[in-house]
């Protein structure tokens, strides 16, 4: 997904209130339960080849 926010100069105050309020939306992690070990909650990164290692070699 592309994100694109077109803005003057001006609208800085306002674009970057914008870009508070959605960002954490946007990249809000999806839990799993197979994620949540012995209590705590593990996040997976990309890995090197750019595939998720969830998602049976496929890219996301």
């Amino acid at each position: 997904m592309k994100l694109s926010i077109a803005y003057q100069p001006e609208e800085t105050a306002l674009h970057d209130a914008v870009l508070e309020r959605i960002t954490p939306l946007l990249f809000r992690p999806k839990v799993h339960e197979s994620d949540i070990k012995d209590g705590f909650y593990h996040t997976y990164l990309t890995c090197r080849n750019g595939k998720n290692p969830r998602s049976n070699g496929k890219n996301t």
